[in-house]
């Protein structure tokens, strides 16, 4: 592959980036960033729970 073509596929991957993501994540302190990925982690693990008791109700065939 040439440098060309890796720089073409670099560009397409760059129109679908939020650039006001990552400069929101970077003007948050370190200790910030870290307790939002510790809260996305906890509401992705309560999801996975709900999910899991959602799946083990038996559902109502009326």
């Amino acid at each position: 592959m040439s440098a060309n073509s890796i720089d073409d596929v670099i560009e397409v991957y760059k129109r679908d980036v939020d650039l006001t993501l990552i400069a929101e994540c970077l003007r948050r302190t370190v200790p910030e960033r870290m307790q939002a990925l510790q809260n996305a982690l906890t509401a992705i693990e309560e999801l996975r729970v709900q999910v899991a008791k959602a799946k083990a109700q038996p559902v109502d065939a009326s």
